[in-house]
């Protein structure tokens, strides 16, 4: 499991959650209790691992509320393990605390699962507001979720007495669970993260009720052996109901196991249960007010892992890493994304109110974007044209999304008619790091979109010398890749690496190593 070296220092007393990628471990170091988050590196780029580093130090020596404080960030001699360790002092996590009861098929006391809730909900309030990088957590388990049974949390108004701490988030896409194949550890993953990985707090809410259901339940919510079964699972609510405990418990962890990320209670919701705000000490009318940073779209902060929004010179792309970088879906409550009348009525399609507010034209929403990117990412082809003459040409101001043009939003969303009428305004145009709606196309399939840009943006190449097809290369879409490599063969990037010696890098065995074979040269 460790190491030599690392296991010279820490010695491994349990062993929770493994992704193959990461792994989650009971640590003893001199007499002392830790947990401790294993990343195996192997396959992980530099740069990208050089961001997990750096946000795990963000957190080092520092006692955050709700948070364990990370004592220690340790590399293997080789470098291909990477230990992050949290002093746990006299908190247990709940997968440990339910493996040592005596009796783990009894009964957990109803008081017992609403001190938790609340402590984890108090713990996602304090981490939401928190100045840093890391908003939300994304990685709630049971092997994530820490209680003290020896100490007296005195807060709230009710009679909660259960600290309640958590162990550190996940620190990049990468890392998480939906990355790879362990469906053990995805059960705990909102169905929305599986194809989008949307910034919302509802998604950290979902996996709360996942945690709540298996401890009074004291068998695991959902029982699947690959990743689809179990997201059909999770939409059809294929559980067993609660049963033993008071409608008010088995309605909220219903309500927070919600499938549909926009029906989901949100944070603010939870601390305003009754259960819970007597529960806790936690003012939550600032969560009102925070604007989320994007953390969990891939690359948007420095250094910028190689994604769909951004890349970096000279750094190896993580296969996955571009997988399902999709945009936050903004709030359905219009007033949380700062919108004007005009954004509001072409979100809503609404071409009689649009044009009754075009004198609202070239407005931006908080998320920086206009009236017609929203129109045009809903599909809305007549108020796209109506909007066209306005605005055309504008770039999206968010920072993930930085100087994405409507066209992008809708070769992003697979809308065809808008990308008709978007080609002739805007096509040829590219966002910051130089990637092109063509591109964008290209990593999610949307072939109808690729065959309406085809003739304007192939070939082309971002700031660090990618294309289309090596977009594809990376994520490993055969169709893609057998659909582009006649027209985008033998295009180098600025590290002189072609998509053949990309998919021999990363994909050695694949079918798209063959197809390239006839059109690329070896490098």
């Amino acid at each position: 499991m460790l190491s030599s070296d690392l296991a010279a220092s820490y010695t491994v007393e349990t062993q929770g959650l493994d992704t193959g990628i990461t792994s989650n471990l009971g640590l003893l170091s001199k007499g002392k209790h830790c947990t401790g988050l294993l990343i195996h590196t192997q396959t992980i780029p530099p740069s990208i691992l050089e961001t997990i580093e750096a946000r795990a130090r963000i957190w080092q020596g520092k006692d955050a509320k709700g948070l364990l404080e990370v004592t220690d960030i340790l590399w293997s001699a080789d470098r291909t393990q990477l230990l992050i360790v949290q002093d746990t002092r006299d908190y247990v996590s709940l997968a440990a605390y339910c493996d040592g009861r005596p009796n783990p098929d009894a009964p957990i006391d109803e008081s017992m699962i609403w001190d938790i809730a609340a402590g984890v909900i108090e713990a996602l309030g304090y981490l939401r507001l928190s100045r840093d990088e890391l908003q939300l957590h994304l990685a709630l388990s049971m092997d994530t979720i820490f209680i003290s049974l020896d100490a007296d949390v005195g807060s709230g108004t009710g009679t909660r007495r259960l600290p309640v701490r958590l162990a550190l988030g996940c620190l990049d896409p990468v890392l998480h669970p939906v990355m790879h194949e362990s469906v053990d550890a995805q059960r705990y993953t909102a169905p929305e993260l599986f194809t989008s990985f949307q910034q919302l707090d509802t998604a950290d809410l979902f996996s709360l009720g996942v945690v709540l259901y298996e401890l009074a339940m004291c068998h695991k919510a959902f029982l699947a052996l690959t990743s689809s079964t179990l997201q059909d699972t999770m939409k059809g609510r294929a559980y067993k109901p609660i049963t033993g405990y008071t409608t008010a418990l088995t309605e909220f962890i219903s309500d927070l196991m919600e499938p549909d990320s926009y029906k989901r209670i949100g944070l603010t919701d939870a601390f305003l249960h009754p259960t819970v705000s007597n529960l806790v000490t936690f003012n939550c009318a600032p969560l009102e007010d925070v604007v989320l940073s994007h953390q969990f779209v891939s690359g948007v902060t420095s250094p910028k892992p190689f994604s769909l929004t951004g890349g970096e010179p000279d750094a190896e792309p993580f296969s996955k890493s571009i997988r399902r970088p999709s945009e936050y879906e903004p709030p359905a409550n219009t007033h949380d994304i700062g919108a004007t009348k005009l954004i509001i009525e072409a979100r809503k399609g609404d071409i009689v109110g649009v044009r009754q507010n075009l004198n609202q034209a070239k407005s931006f929403s908080r998320m920086g974007m206009t009236a017609l990117m929203y129109a045009a990412r809903k599909g809305h082809a007549e108020v796209v044209e109506e909007l066209i003459p306005y605005e055309a040409g504008l770039r999206c101001l968010d920072e993930a999304f930085e100087g994405y043009t409507a066209l992008m939003f809708a070769a992003l969303h697979n809308q065809v008619e808008c990308v008709k009428l978007l080609i002739g305004p805007e096509a040829g145009l590219a966002n910051q790091s130089g990637r092109t709606a063509f591109m964008i196309a290209a990593i999610y399939g949307h072939f109808p979109v690729m065959e309406l840009l085809v003739h304007e943006e192939a070939r082309k190449q971002d700031n660090y010398g990618w294309s289309a097809l090596m977009c594809a290369t990376i994520i490993d879409s055969d169709s893609v890749v057998e659909y582009l490599v006649p027209r985008e063969n033998n295009i180098f990037t600025r590290c002189n690496e072609n998509a053949l010696s990309i998919a021999r890098r990363l994909h050695p065995e694949s079918d798209i190593v063959r197809k390239l074979e006839m059109y690329e040269q070896a490098v």
